[in-house]
């Protein structure tokens, strides 16, 4: 018989503050009746009563008027039973009467929930580069953080790329490194070296790519007016002075109901008329002002003009001649509209001239300086150029590190395990759980053999045919696929694929999950020798001639793999240092693909795809279902999950390993009798010290 040692009970933070009597622990890894989540190990809601040592250690968090923050943090807890440690994990405050209501959550919870947050707060600055041709070079045969595939974002032409449509990819490897680095982990384990995870690539997929996110432009952009008397003037024949030629006095920014106001770093100065560059920025510049203009002879002209540091750098203009509005009837406007590069200290000001072309002629002109006919705003540009600074976490897409985690585990069939004490994170695929049959635990001699056992031929959600999906979008809906499986009767988006389960008595079908991204179909611009690249469609045109326009627009985020091999040359344009003369030249873009692979990638890279299901064009390549899904299948082929009472011991607690399959042999369990089989360890509900607690373990063959 175990002794109950002196140190058996609940710690939180280290301090002993209770029994663990009232302690039901439930235990899992990865609930296959619970396929688009991520789970970890949790206990009941319990009461430990109020005591000396719990408001010491809370700061007498207990008092509505402490000021402890311990309600509303997590403590490190830790339950200990006969001298093993059976949970370790964290604890939250749930409720206070003569005693606090808490709850222990495994560590595994914490770190998800803290992966709850956007790519885009990931720290790579180690990553930022100069977007430039010589850059994206040297990245060619990158195989780690930042590379630049050869995709087709729209506007590809044979073996021709635009320059400002190479945007770089980075490597899923990077970013599952630098999220767990944040937090404290290290990625360990096979999946470093399996070769699909390692060639995984996010592609940028936003309508164009950014230095700064919004917040940064609201803080420095302003929008200024300024109001006075309307001006009047008749001007006769002699002569040629200008009858206006003055910085415009904007003086009024605090008329938010009127949309004049500034961001908090105050750039405008309503004192000197000037914006002021905080830093190397490009300033979108729009101005307008209203007047009349009269003409019976000679030219007459108005003009708006954006001053830097004193100097003319962008004006908008009118001018009318001979017999112009003589009834003076027609209001006029000239409107501004130019962006100006900037460097950091720069004056932006606005200047307004009107006056007389000609020696000879006689005009007249009002000017109205109100609200409505003379302002200006300044608005710091987001948009990334050529030569820029590429920003690396700016430019991810908007999705979460845990979208990221759960994406992996669909793709590869399986999920993460945490190991607090080692700081350390690995996958476990389902298939390397079913096919670890010689590491498997006994428990025959661990089943309650008196307590009736229940076992259900089915496993939910899982249905006859079960949707294993990317996210839809009109290229993967208009692009169907053919399955095998299915006798090529049906067909799924391109993409996605099927797992068939030979059971008529479950649902027809089932979507059994959606992955987060999407999966990209093949570009119709053949590149030669080469292949057809992936689409990702943020760019299109409309239009001929000299109205032909770009239309850019974001897309959903993307995963593709990338070849390790020799990069492939292509063909763009540039502007030579003079500003004016187009130069041809080549750039070499790494080659990936989704589907097929390219040309020269069918000798250099394994033979695998991201397409669920087997394509109807291949060249032999490994869908991720025939790569990963083999223990799944195995399951499915005859379900049986076994509901059984099973007595577990503190040691047995403290030994889990969800990786191990159990085994039991020779076993009398109520009505049934188990010869020998093995199981995937899917739950422990309620587990007590000492009592029998209940266990989920689902067959396979």
């Amino acid at each position: 018989m175990l002794l109950i040692k002196n140190n058996d009970g609940l710690y939180l933070d280290g301090v002993w503050v209770a029994t663990a009597d009232e302690i039901a622990a439930t235990f899992q890894s990865n609930d296959l009746t619970k396929p688009t989540t991520l789970q970890s190990s949790y206990t009941n809601t319990f009461h430990i009563p109020d005591s000396v040592a719990v408001r010491k250690l809370t700061q007498h968090a207990e008092q509505l008027d402490s000021r402890s923050r311990w309600p509303y943090r997590t403590l490190a807890a830790t339950v200990v039973a006969h001298g093993e440690t059976i949970f370790r994990g964290y604890a939250e405050f749930d409720h206070f009467s003569a005693g606090w209501d808490i709850t222990l959550f495994q560590d595994k919870k914490n770190l998800f929930d803290r992966l709850d947050r956007s790519l885009r707060t990931l720290q790579l600055d180690r990553l930022d580069h100069y977007w430039t041709l010589e850059q994206i070079n040297l990245l060619a045969e990158s195989s780690e953080g930042v590379c630049y595939p050869l995709i087709d974002y729209g506007l590809n032409r044979v073996d021709t790329v635009p320059n400002d449509t190479i945007f770089p990819a980075i490597f899923v490897t990077s970013l599952i490194t630098q999220m767990l680095f944040e937090e404290g982990y290290t990625l360990v384990g096979s999946l470093l070296t399996d070769e699909l995870y390692k060639r995984l690539i996010v592609p940028f997929s936003e309508q164009e790519p950014t230095a700064h996110d919004q917040q940064w432009q609201d803080d420095r952009k302003a929008r200024v007016t300024w109001q006075a008397d309307t001006e009047q003037v008749d001007r006769g024949t002699l002569g040629r002075g200008h009858w206006i030629d003055r910085i415009q006095p904007f003086n009024q920014d605090n008329l938010p109901e009127q949309g004049f106001e500034q961001g908090k770093f105050h750039c405008f100065n309503t004192t000197t008329h000037e914006y002021v560059c905080p830093q190397a920025m490009r300033v979108r510049v729009q101005g307008y002002q209203g007047f009349k203009a009269l003409c019976v002879n000679g030219v007459v002209e108005v003009v708006l003009s954006v001053l830097k540091n004193g100097n003319s750098v962008a004006n908008a203009r009118f001018e009318a001649g001979t017999g112009y509005n003589l009834l003076y009837l027609i209001t006029n406007n000239v409107t501004l509209d130019e962006t100006i590069a900037c460097q950091a200290g720069d004056r932006l000001q606005i200047n307004l001239l009107a006056q007389r072309q000609t020696d000879l002629g006689a005009w007249r002109m009002t000017m109205y300086n109100d609200l409505d006919n003379s302002w200006v705003s300044f608005t710091p540009d987001l948009t990334l150029h050529t030569g820029d600074l590429w920003p690396v976490a700016r430019n991810l897409p908007d999705v979460s590190c845990l979208s990221l985690l759960k994406a992996l585990g669909f793709l590869m069939s399986g999920t993460w395990s945490v190991n607090p004490l080692r700081h350390e994170v690995h996958f476990v695929s389902f298939s390397s759980i079913v096919n670890n049959t010689s590491q498997a635990v006994d428990w025959s001699f661990r089943v309650n053999t008196g307590a009736e056992p229940a076992w259900t031929p089915r496993l939910d959600p899982y249905a006859q045919i079960n949707y294993l999906r990317w996210k839809e979008i009109d290229e993967t809906k208009n692009t169907q696929v053919a399955i095998r499986d299915l006798g090529g009767t049906q067909t799924v988006n391109f993409g996605d694929g099927v797992l068939l389960v030979d059971a008529s008595t479950l649902e027809p079908d089932t979507n059994l999950f959606e992955v987060a991204f999407a999966a990209s179909t093949d570009s119709t611009n053949e590149v030669p020798n080469y292949g057809l690249p992936p689409l990702i469609k943020t760019r299109s045109t409309s239009g001929y001639g000299d109205s032909l326009t770009i239309n850019k627009q974001g897309t959903t985020p993307r995963l593709l793999l990338a070849s390790f091999g020799a990069a492939q040359p292509m063909k763009t344009k540039r502007l030579k240092a003079d500003g004016i003369t187009l130069e041809e030249i080549v750039v070499h873009l790494k080659p990936c693909w989704f589907g097929a692979r390219p040309i020269p990638a069918i000798t250099s890279e394994p033979s695998f795809i991201l397409a669920f299901s087997q394509l109807q064009v291949s060249r032999g390549e490994q869908c991720l279902i025939d790569r990963y899904y083999d223990g799944l299948s195995r399951v499915l082929r005859r379900m049986r999950v076994l509901d059984v009472s099973v007595t577990l011991y503190p040691r047995d607690i403290a030994d889990l390993d969800f990786e191990r399959p159990i085994r039991l042999q020779r076993v009398h369990i109520g009505s049934l009798v188990i010869s020998d089989g093995f199981y995937y360890l899917n739950k422990i509900a309620d587990y007590v010290d000492g009592a029998p607690c209940q266990v989920t373990l689902i067959a396979f063959t």
